[in-house]
Formats: structure tokens, sequence, C-alpha cells
């Protein structure tokens, strides 16, 4: 149903007693209304959905960063291997 009309809608039409009294005219206007409240909601969607990417890309960035550092830093302790020697030894 892509009719569009070129009237305003400013109040709700009386819904019909049975389908397809009025000719398809109270459900031409559902459709019209339906459509501006999808488009909106998108609008505002698309808009959040901007900002939590924008938010991922950076932290993922400073994530990058930090690992990039740290990460050659990082090394097994020693004392964790003699630990587990002497233990293996005591058993």
């Amino acid at each position: 149903m892509n009719t569009q009309f070129t009237e305003k809608l400013t109040k709700l039409p009386a819904v019909p007693k049975r389908f397809g009294d009025d000719g398809g005219k109270f459900y031409g206007y559902y459709d019209q209304l339906a459509d501006e409240l999808d488009e909106d909601m998108v609008t505002s969607l698309k808009s959040q959905l901007d900002g939590i990417l924008i938010f991922a890309g950076l932290f993922a960035g400073v994530n990058s960063a930090f690992l990039a550092f740290t990460l050659p830093q990082m090394s097994a302790d020693p004392a964790d291997d003699t630990n587990a020697l002497l233990f293996q030894i005591m058993r």
C-alpha cells in the first residue's frame, strides 16, 4: 500500500465497522502514519548507532595501543617454574 496522500493527517479518522466500508481510506491513513513513525525511528536509531560505532572504534584503538606497549614486557615468572618443579619432586 504505497498510496501517498496530499492532505496532512490532522485528526484520527473513524475506524470502519466492517473492513472495506470506507474504501480503504482508514488503512491508507494508517499506512501513512506508520511510514512517518518508522522514518522517525530509523533516523533516531541511526544517530544512536553512529555514536556507538565511534565509541567502539576509539575503545578498540586505545586497547590495541595499550596491548602493543605492554605485551612485549610480559613474561613468565621464573618462580612459578621453580615451584612447579619442586612440587613434582616432593610427590
